[in-house]
Formats: C-alpha cells, sequence, structure tokens
C-alpha cells in the first residue's frame, strides 16, 4: 500500500512525475516496514539543475510515463502475491512471464507463495484482476495509480495512514531535510 500511495502521489502532481525504471530493487522498507522508493537517477538530475525552472524543465520532459509506472506496479504486486524473485530460475524475466501469465486469465491460485495460505481464492482472484488490469497490453487501457489505490484500499482496508512510516529516524530527518530546503 505504501508503493501505491507514493505512485498516486507523485502521478497526482502538476505536472505529474514518474519513476524512470520501477521495479523492486528500488523499494525499500524502513525499520517499521513502510515501503519507501528510491530513484537515485532523478534525484542526481534534480541536483545537477539548481534553477527552479529547469528543473521543472527536466520534469516536463522526463521520459518516463505514468502507465510504465503502472504496469511496473503490476510486476511488483506479481513478485509479492507468488514470492518470485524478478530473474526466475530458468533465466526469464518474471516480467515477461508474469504479463504472459495474467494476460491469459490464469488464476494466481497456483503460483501464490505458500506463505500467504491465509489468502482466500477470492481474495486471490480480486489481487489477480488488479495485476491483470496492471500488466494491460494498451497503456491507455490500464488504470490510474488513484484508482489502482483505491481498489487496493478495498481489499486491504489499509488507509494512507497505515501504510507510513512510524517508528523509523530517518523518515523524521527526511522530513526536517525536506522543510528546510522548501524554506
Amino acid at each position: 500500500m505504501g508503493i501505491a500511495y507514493c505512485l498516486e502521489y507523485m502521478h497526482e502532481l502538476k505536472p505529474p512525475i514518474a519513476h524512470r525504471n520501477l521495479q523492486s530493487s528500488f523499494i525499500y522498507l524502513t525499520e517499521d516496514y513502510a515501503a519507501k522508493i528510491s530513484d537515485l537517477s532523478l534525484w542526481n538530475d534534480m541536483c545537477a539543475t539548481k534553477n527552479g525552472s529547469a528543473t521543472t524543465q527536466l520534469l516536463e520532459t522526463s521520459s518516463a510515463d505514468t502507465k510504465d509506472n503502472v504496469y511496473s506496479f503490476g510486476i511488483i504486486l506479481f513478485e509479492l502475491i507468488t514470492g518470485r524473485i524478478p530473474l526466475a530460475g530458468n533465466s526469464e524475466l518474471l516480467a515477461d512471464w508474469a504479463a504472459e501469465y495474467v494476460r491469459w486469465g490464469k488464476s494466481l491460485r497456483d503460483v501464490v507463495d505458500l506463505r500467504l495460505k491465509s489468502l482466500q481464492e477470492e481474495e486471490i482472484e480480486e489481487w489477480s484482476e488488479v495485476i491483470r488490469n496492471c500488466v494491460q497490453p494498451d497503456p491507455e487501457k490500464r488504470p490510474t495509480m488513484k484508482e489502482i489505490t483505491s481498489r487496493l484500499k478495498e481489499l486491504t482496508a489499509m488507509g494512507p495512514d497505515g501504510a507510513n512510516p512510524k517508528a523509523s529516524p530517518l523518515w523524521w530527518a527526511e522530513m526536517a531535510i525536506t522543510s528546510t530546503d522548501s524554506s
């Protein structure tokens, strides 16, 4: 949920910010298991561009697309549900395998991580539908992160407060730095 809320926030900005290469290796967990998304390439570009209008121009000309982020988010959900790493055992990329798997309408029940035994059949189908919508071949048919977040909130009953870090000293340090930079 933390990833979804973060992406929704980034996509709702004016102009929207999309992660250039969203994948699970860019997701970090705080000490209290809240998800944080990193993108050092965007940070480096923004630091290199000191003037505000140039930063805005950089963001507006970014090669990243919010619909690509939705696709990547679907792959990350697939990784979480299956417990598989991005490179499957036979050197096949998980993204390719996942996209084909859900496009064919197959249920996730056969590939759900055994540690998620508590998921009921109906819940698995609901997660499968969210993932299927995210990895739609036609980017224009993919939902927005706002729509995805809304659906996931229904499935998990977790609002933004439940997804925010609570005990992380790094979180508070980052908030202090951010508020100092903006003033």
